[in-house]
């Protein structure tokens, strides 16, 4: 079963260690018998509530991902066939694969692995344009030109 899946433990069994127990079997609301209906509406307004927050947390915008003076969604969306739905899932996509980019490459940089930072930024620069990122795009064109720079100021 999905953890995800709220489950009410309701039980006249009210001994020490019986809620912890439920907890241990997934069952992470526990009402007591006899109850108060008050009391189970209060618990399922509370899963809820809490589903609903990670529902918003889940389907964070665009805006959340990348600043908006960065990202220019009609353009992304041009690309996607005005397709709102699926830009999103796309920008989602991109956000989870690149979050630790900058790390990567500055690692990378650091270490002089320049032909595998030179990768990244190819790999990168394509989706960037597509998602409508243009001036982080043009960067991104430029940078192979400043790795192979740094390259040869550090070989010579």
């Amino acid at each position: 079963m999905s953890p995800d899946v709220p489950i009410v433990a309701m039980t006249a069994d009210m001994i020490e260690g019986v809620k912890e127990e439920c907890e241990e079997h997934g069952m992470h609301y526990f009402i007591g018998k006899p109850f108060e209906p008050s009391q189970l509406a209060k618990t399922i307004h509370e899963i809820i509530n809490k589903q609903d927050a990670k529902r918003r947390q889940a389907s964070r915008t665009s805006r959340d991902l990348i600043q908006p003076q960065i990202l220019n969604e009609k353009e992304g969306m041009k690309q996607l066939g005005h397709n709102k739905e699926l830009y999103q899932q796309v920008l989602n996509a991109f956000y989870e694969e690149n979050k630790h980019f900058v790390e990567y490459f500055n690692k990378l940089v650091t270490s002089k692995q320049y032909n595998q930072s030179r990768e990244m930024i190819h790999k990168i620069k394509g989706s960037l344009g597509n998602l409508g990122c243009h001036e982080m795009h043009q960067l991104a064109k430029k940078s192979p030109i400043c790795i192979r720079s740094q390259r040869r100021r550090t070989n010579s």
